[in-house]
């Protein structure tokens, strides 16, 4: 594998690139776990459960990304010790790509929700499955017969 990696020159095989790859298929599972065993569409609050379902796993792998990025706080140390403005913007524009780099599982994470839909079908229309129309309906004929109760007329005839 290595030898057709190194013989294909338009390929560029890095370790860098190898994460990048491993952390893209890790949070695709995590998204994949979260929509199957966890997410399910209230019939009520929809919107905010959608939004928690989308921020917290969010935040989650952006506070990941930072922790496990040795270069982002290399840079940012180093950066700081530059007392040149030319010097400090030529090395921040050369870093550029490290200086993104926690961002990727949050980025990946958001792109691969917003590809499913799911999550932002929950947050506009809220939960449409046989259970919650059943409970409309339940509710729907409870306030009807409370209404009927309420106004029932007694006949003196």
């Amino acid at each position: 594998m290595n030898d057709l990696l190194r013989n294909n020159s338009n390929f560029k095989y890095s370790k860098k690139t190898a994460r990048n790859i491993l952390v893209i298929v890790f949070v695709y599972g995590i998204q994949e776990l979260l929509r199957t065993q966890f997410f399910r569409c209230p019939c009520k609050n929809y919107a905010l459960y959608s939004f928690i379902m989308v921020a917290a796993p969010m935040f989650f792998l952006l506070g990941i990304g930072f922790s496990s990025s040795d270069g982002y706080w290399s840079i940012v140390s180093r950066r700081k010790h530059i007392t040149n403005n030319k010097l400090r913007l030529n090395y921040c524009l050369r870093s550029l790509p490290s200086l993104f780099e926690p961002f990727l599982p949050a980025a990946a994470f958001i792109v691969f929700v917003l590809m499913r839909g799911e999550y932002y079908a929950c947050a506009k229309i809220g939960g449409r499955d046989g259970t919650c129309l059943a409970k409309q309906g339940l509710e729907q004929n409870l306030k009807i017969s409370r209404d009927l109760e309420s106004h029932s007329c007694t006949y003196t005839g």
